[in-house]
């Protein structure tokens, strides 16, 4: 266990995280990784963290006690009732607890979100307002007491209504603050008017400008950014573009009106998982103070996704992630034709929409010596690229924070980013000697990103600027420790607020 070097910021709280997803039970995106960074930092500083979650197919129920519930105990969706099962085991190596609700009919499916095709399931309004309902009845059957609870995206955005209507004199759960973190605004849960009437919560917060209603519709996003104690999201850059209508998302009002309330904490990330000094995944380790085994991950990485040896001094480009616009995809294609025309390598990782997978397909036939692409996500794959790669890519039309380019920086790739959300505020190019810790353009077009990209490939020609690069992101402090503060600092104040 690590030990951290800072006292908890206030005494022992009991926090609960309520979230879809969390590693390494249920990954679909960065979500997963904050949840599980995020919890561990806080009970290694000392606080009693509990985990709620579906129990999803793919969850292993090895080592699970269960979790006797009364019969009568049943969560009231309209007029049918859902009776639950509850498991409890231990996470984050033995340090925190996490509590899996249990209902085969909604979470007994081959995936977290989407049925197959990638369409939402057509019951997805009623398998999370079960889920948050069963959230809260689980802190009861269990006796627990929390002090805060940490919410997250609007799969739990109900989750402060109920406690302020239906808990509000709980005597376990009425005195609990409530933060709300927002991972993606872009995704909102917004349903059909009729949907609250599921929900139990008073009608006249569907009344304009009630809570829950947006444009007539229930926005369960609204309903955890006007009922929570405070807001946060995953960046402070993030923060402030959601503020404005070009970000905003249509919520950018009601963001500012929590202006004071609504704070910006970068995420970490966790490194036990992500260290290269360590990895279980790589071939071979190294450290800021001794890059050896870098070049030893090149070289296996070059051999698995079946490149040439060559490339093992030529700059390997990267990417990882989802397949989709945010992620800025429709710059790849025009880019690395160009790029490609010079004597470089890239190595992809990720699914998505058909014409972006189809664009990786053609540029691997026009590139065979030089461009390969996974199509999918393998987790130990994705750790060998950010070790064997030089620089990994992320021209994200937006971003509200992103994980990967802080994963590269800490294997020692050098990140070209788009200068949006948590990527603006944790890659920095420099000027003059100090060349900062990566590579950044400011508009979102193929031109500057290729701009971007070559001053990146021109540095690589430069092996002492180079070095200077790698050497300042590997020995930042990435790590959860550094947020987990932040987050503590929030929690304290609306827990003294509720004394």
């Amino acid at each position: 266990m690590r030990v951290l070097d800072y006292p908890p910021a206030m005494p022992s709280k009991r926090v609960v995280q309520v979230a879809a997803e969390a590693y390494p039970f249920a990954k679909v995106g960065g979500l997963g990784d904050v949840i599980a960074g995020l919890s561990r930092a806080l009970a290694q500083a000392g606080h009693e963290v509990t985990l709620v979650l579906p129990l999803y197919r793919q969850v292993p129920r090895e080592g699970l006690e269960v979790v006797s519930v009364p019969p009568t105990w049943q969560v009231q969706l309209g007029p049918v009732s859902h009776g639950f099962g509850l498991r409890r085991g231990r996470w984050c190596g033995g340090l925190a607890e996490v509590l899996f609700v249990e209902h085969d009919h909604f979470f007994d499916r081959w995936s977290v979100y989407n049925a197959e095709g990638g369409k939402p399931f057509a019951d997805d309004a009623e398998r999370w307002l079960f889920f948050q309902k069963a959230a809260i009845e689980a802190l009861r059957v269990t006796g627990m007491r929390p002090d805060v609870i940490h919410l997250h995206d609007s799969q739990t955005g109900l989750i402060p209504g109920w406690l302020r209507s239906h808990y509000a004199h709980d005597e376990a759960l009425g005195g609990a603050a409530t933060v709300f973190t927002i991972h993606n605004l872009a995704y909102q849960g917004t349903w059909p008017a009729e949907t609250n009437r599921l929900s139990d919560l008073p009608a006249e917060w569907m009344q304009p400008g009630g809570p829950l209603e947006f444009h007539g519709a229930c926005n369960w996003m609204k309903a955890g950014i006007v009922l929570s104690d405070a807001v946060t999201t995953v960046s402070p850059t993030y923060a402030d573009e959601t503020c404005n209508p070009d970000a905003g998302h249509g919520l950018d009002g009601v963001l500012r009106a929590r202006r004071g309330d609504y704070t910006g904490v970068l995420n970490g990330i966790d490194d036990e998982v992500w260290n290269p000094a360590s990895d279980p995944h790589l071939v071979a380790h190294y450290t800021a103070d001794d890059r050896v085994g870098k070049r030893d991950c090149k070289r296996a990485l070059l051999e698995e996704m079946g490149l040439p040896e060559r490339l093992l001094d030529r700059p390997l480009l990267a990417f990882i992630g989802r397949l989709v616009p945010q992620k800025g995809c429709e710059l790849f294609q025009p880019v690395l034709r160009d790029v490609l025309q010079h004597d470089v390598g890239a190595v992809f990782l990720g699914s998505g929409a058909n014409l972006y997978e189809d664009a990786l397909h053609d540029l691997r036939a026009e590139y065979p010596g030089q461009f390969r692409a996974r199509i999918g996500f393998d987790d130990a794959l994705a750790h060998r690229i950010e070790a064997g790669a030089d620089v990994f890519l992320m021209p994200s039309r937006y971003e509200p924070c992103g994980l990967n380019q802080m994963y590269s920086m800490a294997y020692g790739t050098v990140p070209v980013v788009h200068a949006t959300g948590g990527l603006a505020d944790t890659v920095r190019e420099l000027p003059g000697p100090d060349l900062g810790t990566g590579f950044v353009f400011h508009r979102f077009d193929a031109e500057d990103f290729k701009q971007a990209l070559y001053r990146a490939l021109a540095a690589y020609q430069d092996r002492a600027s180079w070095e200077r690069i790698v050497d300042a992101g590997m020995r930042q402090d990435l790590s959860w420790r550094r947020s987990a503060r932040r987050y503590l600092d929030v929690y304290e104040r609306v827990a003294a607020a509720r004394l």
